[in-house]
C-alpha cells in the first residue's frame, strides 16, 4: 500500500493506491513550514477520479463540487445528472461522451487545485491540452464558472464532429520518427521528447502507421482512446469552440502559468 501526504496541509489526503480509498488525516501536521508545490493537470482520460470520499468528508470540496454542478445545471441539466454520477457514484460514460467525460476530469482538478492552494504556496501551474483550462482558472486567468462554461461548449464541439480516430505513441531516432511524419502524411501531435511522438489521425491512418511500426521494428504503443485528439481533423471543432471564446472573461495570472 502506497500513501502519499502533502506535509504542508493541515489536512493531508492519504491515498490508497491498491483499494482507491482517501482517508483525512487530522490537524496535527498544522504548524510545519509550508513548501512551494508545482500543480500539474493532465488532458482527458477515460480513467476518472471516484471523488465520493472528498464529497462526503470535506466540506469545502462538497460546496466546491455543488458549485460546479449547479453551472452545469443551468446549462444542462442530463448533463449534470450525468456528471454527478461518475464523481460521486464511480459510473463509467463512453469516451463519445466528450461533454460528460470532459466536465469529469476538470472538475476534480481545479477543486483539488483550488483546496490545495488555499493551504500551500503554489509555485505555478501547468496545464496540457484539456488540463489548460484547470491550470487557467487555479492561477486565477479563469473563473470556475467560465472554466466549466468553456469545457461545456469544448465537449460539445467535439461531440458534433462525430469523429472517430486513433492515437499512436512512436519511439524511435529523430530520422525515423520524421520519415513517418512524411511517409503518412501525418504530424506530430504530442512531442514529448526529440525521440518521442504521439500521431493523431483516422483509425486506418494510425493502423498503417502500425503496421510499418512492426515491419520496421519501431517501439510504439496505442493509446486508450478513440478520438484524434490534437489533430487537423479537429479544424472544424476548433473553429465552432472559437465562436464563443470572446464571451469569456481573462484575467491576469496570479501565479507563474505554463500551457504545453
Amino acid at each position: 500500500m502506497k500513501k502519499n501526504i502533502n506535509k504542508s496541509i493541515d489536512k493531508a489526503i492519504v491515498y490508497d493506491s491498491k483499494d482507491d480509498k482517501v482517508e483525512i488525516v487530522g490537524s496535527y501536521l498544522k504548524g510545519i513550514e509550508r513548501s512551494k508545490t508545482l500543480l500539474v493537470f493532465s488532458g482527458q482520460s477515460t480513467k476518472l477520479m471516484n471523488f465520493s470520499d472528498y464529497y462526503e468528508n470535506i466540506s469545502s470540496f462538497r460546496q466546491a463540487v455543488d458549485i460546479c454542478l449547479d453551472i452545469i445545471d443551468r446549462l444542462d441539466k442530463k448533463a449534470s445528472q450525468k456528471v454527478s454520477e461518475v464523481l460521486l457514484k464511480n459510473k463509467v460514460y463512453c469516451e463519445n461522451e466528450s461533454v460528460i467525460i470532459q466536465l469529469s476530469t476538470v472538475i476534480p482538478q481545479i477543486v483539488l487545485g483550488k483546496e490545495i492552494s488555499r493551504y500551500t504556496n503554489i509555485e505555478g501551474v501547468i496545464g496540457h491540452s484539456l488540463g489548460e483550462i484547470s491550470a487557467a482558472c487555479v492561477a486565477g486567468i479563469m473563473s470556475i464558472e467560465d472554466a466549466i462554461r468553456l469545457v461545456y461548449f469544448r465537449g460539445k464541439a467535439m461531440e458534433e464532429s462525430a469523429l472517430s480516430g486513433k492515437m499512436i505513441l512512436l519511439t524511435a531516432e529523430e530520422d525515423q520518427l520524421h520519415k513517418i511524419q512524411e511517409q503518412f502524411k501525418v504530424r506530430a501531435s504530442v512531442r514529448n521528447s526529440a525521440n518521442e511522438i504521439a500521431v493523431s489521425d483516422t483509425i486506418e491512418r494510425v493502423n498503417e502507421i502500425q503496421e510499418y511500426c512492426i515491419q520496421e521494428n519501431i517501439r510504439f504503443k496505442i493509446l486508450n482512446n478513440t478520438f484524434p485528439f490534437h489533430s487537423n481533423l479537429l479544424k472544424k471543432s476548433s473553429e465552432s469552440l472559437s465562436k464563443c471564446i470572446n464571451f469569456f472573461h481573462l484575467e491576469k495570472s496570479i501565479i507563474n502559468f505554463l500551457s504545453i
